[in-house]
């Protein structure tokens, strides 16, 4: 993908909130939902101008379109559903290929010069894209019902699997080592400079954090509205002011139910994992 292409798409999925017109939201969300789907792999074609995108483009993109075609399914009804296909076409495309990422063995032995189309690229905007993916969905996580959100947040968590992690911690220990004659590494390794320089340092826990911010937002609208429960007004403010309420809202139905069963078992062993499995932790870390 070239920058002009990228630029035109970003302009595209920030347009998607403000259409009225049912048809122009239909033929936006047909034209967006392929780049969706193919962001997780997409590269892009070398230019100082990249670097205007922060923290990297490939999280950006996959962040504008995840967005947009969220933006679409809430502001038309109609639509909701062809939205669901293009979300739902994008993570199995990014489960597929993690597993297959997942099985490559990476060694640095300091002759690579690493492709930008090769393996390791491949991890690194893969890993990058899920970024930009799952901080979308947890600001929009409104856009799924009680089972939906479920499935969602089990469905990341399965593709989160140990190989994966300890992969893209291998490709970042490589980045960072890298040689000075490995000129395919020089991008990369100035964006894990980046990221951590902004307090986001790339790394399996990273990806964790995200995850568990699509599990919080999924929690969060068990007890509240997506109006009520703001970057400014935690879970916890919330709950502590409808208690003092006679009549405060109890679930809903038996989905709502198992959504919350279901995240206070996640919820559940990450704690147990923090506290006692810190062999997993160093593997990965």
């Amino acid at each position: 993908m070239k920058l002009q292409e990228l630029e035109a798409i970003l302009a595209l999925c920030k347009s998607a909130p403000y259409i009225e017109s049912i048809d122009v939201a239909e033929k936006l969300l047909s034209r967006l939902s392929p780049y969706l789907a193919a962001s997780h792999t997409q590269t892009l074609a070398p230019s100082p101008s990249l670097r205007t995108f922060e923290p990297a483009p490939y999280e950006v993109l996959t962040y504008n379109l995840t967005r947009a075609v969220l933006s679409l399914g809430l502001r038309h009804d109609q639509l909701r559903t062809q939205a669901a296909n293009a979300l739902g076409s994008y993570l199995a495309g990014w489960v597929s290929a993690a597993a297959e990422l997942s099985e490559e063995q990476f060694v640095d032995d300091g002759a690579d010069d690493y492709a930008a189309d090769g393996e390791l690229a491949r991890v690194m905007t893969h890993s990058l894209s899920l970024l930009g993916f799952l901080g979308a969905a947890a600001e929009h996580a409104h856009f799924w019902n009680a089972y939906d959100r479920l499935q969602l947040v089990q469905d990341v968590r399965k593709a989160l699997t140990e190989n994966f992690l300890i992969a893209f911690e291998t490709v970042l220990s490589i980045v960072r080592n890298a040689r000075s004659h490995q000129h395919g590494l020089r991008e990369w390794k100035r964006y894990t400079k980046h990221y951590a320089a902004t307090g986001r340092p790339l790394g399996a826990m990273i990806l964790h954090d995200s995850f568990l911010k699509v599990v919080l937002a999924s929690a969060s609208l068990l007890v509240g509205s997506s109006s009520h429960l703001t970057s400014q007004t935690s879970v916890l403010d919330h709950l502590q002011t409808t208690l003092h309420r006679k009549n405060h809202q109890i679930l809903r139905d038996a989905a709502e139910n198992s959504l919350a069963e279901g995240l206070a078992k996640i919820a559940g062993e990450e704690m147990e994992r923090l506290e006692n499995d810190m062999d997993y932790l160093q593997r990965v870390g």
